[in-house]
C-alpha cells in the first residue's frame, strides 16, 4: 500500500517557498485522513485565536478543496520573526514541522512587512 506524506507549503507572493514531503519521522501506518488541519503558532493572536500555539482555534484552519484534496488558507501575517506547526484534528497528537517531519521542529518564518501567507497541506 502506498503512504501519502504530507506536503506542507506556504507562498509569499510572488515568491513559491516550500519544505520537502521527504519526512525524517514517518506518521504511523494508518493515520487517517484528518477533520481538522489548523496552522498553529506565534502568529496566532494577531488572527484573533485566544493564544498563541492554540490548534482549535478555527481562524487559523485550512479548507479542503473536494477536487484536489489539499488544504488551503491564506492569512495577513504581520512583519517578525514567527515559528508555526499543522496540527490535525484540534490537538497536538498528529503534527508536522520542519521539512513535513512528523513531531518535526517549528517551521521558522520571517516577514520584512506584513504578508499574505498562503498555506497548503
Amino acid at each position: 500500500m502506498k503512504r501519502l506524506l504530507p506536503l506542507l507549503l506556504f507562498t509569499l507572493s510572488p515568491l513559491l517557498l516550500f519544505t520537502s514531503s521527504k519526512a525524517q519521522t514517518l506518521p504511523p501506518e494508518g493515520l487517517p485522513i484528518p477533520q481538522i488541519v489548523a496552522i498553529a503558532g506565534t502568529f496566532q493572536d494577531d488572527l484573533g485565536c485566544p493564544g498563541e500555539w492554540n490548534t482549535d482555534c478555527e481562524n487559523t484552519y485550512l479548507a479542503l478543496d473536494s477536487n484536489s484534496l489539499i488544504w488551503r488558507a491564506s492569512f495577513q501575517i504581520p512583519a517578525g520573526s514567527h515559528e508555526y506547526k499543522v496540527a490535525l484534528n484540534g490537538s497536538w497528537a498528529d503534527n508536522f514541522g520542519l521539512s513535513g517531519e512528523y513531531y518535526g521542529p517549528n517551521i521558522p518564518l520571517e516577514l520584512e512587512e506584513t504578508t499574505l501567507v498562503t498555506f497548503y497541506y
